[in-house]
């Protein structure tokens, strides 16, 4: 009767093999909301070919040679995800021309896991991508008024003073590529990209600026209760 032999090498894939699968298991999903997916191109410099010929006549060479080269990009798919607690500016590497990013619908669910500086998240498919965190965003708690159990709250009437002193917000959400921009609302400065704003009702001009690029402005009209989405995406200067 033969017997089986396992080699050190056969055994090293195997325990390998068993490690990435218990790793998987580890992992605590959690559930969020895509709320951006993006798609960009960094240059990575270029590569060549060239060739020639030479004659040497006496201490003397002649030759000539040409060549070509083409600019290599490196390609990345950013998603930005709501986690609850934080907002998550993730990044993938699209390394290979035949991988694809992860499936998502923008403002559906997903599922991730958050391990030190990496955020796994699975496609619609059911594939598993691996991404760095490039940003983590804490969102502001939000709380409740308590009212006092002697004098219960009462909603003002309509046309009071009290309720027409309330102005009616809108919620917009300002991403930028390159993460990070500056971001300015009527020429005022609030924060950096991704900035989640509560304007008032009516027109604003929203301005998003780095250095090194162009300015990006659009002029908005915020309605009561309405959630708008916006993706700067800056052009570099000559």
């Amino acid at each position: 009767m033969r017997h089986l032999r396992i080699t050190p090498f056969v055994l090293s894939c195997l325990l390998c093999i068993m490690s990435v699968s218990a790793k998987e298991k580890e992992r605590q999903w959690q559930t969020g909301k895509v709320l951006d997916t993006n798609r960009s191109s960094v240059y990575a410099g270029e590569v060549g070919s060239a060739n020639g010929s030479a004659t040497t006549n006496g201490n003397t060479t002649y030759g000539n040679a040409n060549g070509s080269s083409t600019a290599v990009y490196r390609v990345y798919e950013t998603y930005t995800i709501d986690g609850g607690e934080y907002i998550y500016v993730c990044r993938e590497h699209i390394k290979w021309r035949w991988s694809k990013p992860a499936t998502l619908t923008v403002n559906g669910p997903v599922q991730f896991a958050v391990e030190k500086d990496h955020l796994y998240i699975k496609g619609e498919d059911g594939s598993e991508h691996e991404t760095k965190i490039m940003k983590k965003v804490s969102k502001p708690e939000q709380t409740t008024p308590e009212a006092t159990p002697t004098e219960p709250v009462k909603a003002p009437p309509p046309g009071s003073a009290a309720q027409t002193q309330v102005p009616a917000t809108g919620t917009i959400t300002v991403n930028s590529n390159p993460d990070g921009a500056d971001v300015y609302v009527d020429s005022s400065f609030v924060g950096n990209a991704i900035a989640v704003l509560k304007l008032s009702e009516g027109k604003h001009v929203i301005k998003v600026s780095m250095a090194g690029y162009k300015d990006w402005t659009r002029e908005i009209t915020v309605l009561a209760g309405s959630e708008v989405k916006l993706v700067a995406t800056l052009e570099k200067l000559n």
